[in-house]
């Protein structure tokens, strides 16, 4: 049956139509309705506890909020806040943003951000395959080329390294001043599927930790 639904490049609703149609239980890929106002909710919540860096995505990779530290490192405007007008994509591609030049300041830099939007758009299509003719798929691909993203870097696996931290320009907050500090980026599930998720920024060097005691935030992250 799945190869069936592949065949006729069902979507998702098409595809556990099909299944159950078979007498099969059918595949329950991404929260909806009031689940997942209350998965959100208690991420809301959630993330009002995080002392550092955090924000909320959906699986259609929208922002569904993000909390003032996120808000003051990454230097998002106010104007993008909470009304769901950003997405992931947005956050790392667009221009308007000043993510995507201070975190390519350089070429060792250059080379860690696009490692990172690879692997991005590797995982994207690995965790959501079964919803790859989804409305809201094709969306989120559309949203990419939008900032030639997918033909730049849409590569098959086996293509780029895997870099677990990041690199970013930050502005000290005491001086004003740009420095490049280094973090990363852990995920908690909001409910028992992968989405929406609470992603958490957290520093890795010297700079960083600086940087994060500045915004008020914890800078021993050890422990986690």
């Amino acid at each position: 049956m799945m190869n069936i639904a592949e065949y006729l490049e069902c979507t998702s609703y098409e595809r556990n139509d099909l299944l159950v149609a078979a007498g099969y239980l059918p595949i329950h890929n991404e929260l909806e309705g009031r689940k997942l106002e209350l998965a959100l909710d208690w991420a809301q919540r959630t993330m009002r506890l995080i002392p550092w860096p955090s924000m909320i995505v959906s699986h259609t990779q929208d922002i569904k909020g993000y909390n003032e530290p996120a808000c003051r490192l990454f230097e998002i405007p106010s104007d993008h806040s909470y009304d769901n007008r950003m997405n992931r994509v947005d956050l790392h591609f667009s221009s308007d943003l000043p993510i995507r030049s201070r975190s390519t300041f350089d070429q060792t830099s250059l080379e860690q951000w696009e490692s990172h939007a690879i692997n991005g758009i590797r995982a994207f299509k690995r965790n959501h395959v079964l919803s790859r003719h989804d409305a809201w798929y094709q969306k989120v691909l559309d949203k990419a080329r939008q900032y030639h993203a997918i033909e730049k870097y849409d590569r098959p696996d086996g293509e780029g390294d895997i870099e677990q931290t990041q690199t970013i320009l930050a502005r000290m907050e005491s001086s004003g001043e740009l420095v490049p500090i280094r973090y990363k980026q852990n995920s908690i599930s909001a409910s028992d599927s992968l989405y929406p998720q609470i992603m958490v920024f957290l520093p890795v060097d010297a700079a960083a930790r600086q940087m994060f005691e500045e915004l008020g935030c914890p800078a021993d992250c050890e422990f986690l």
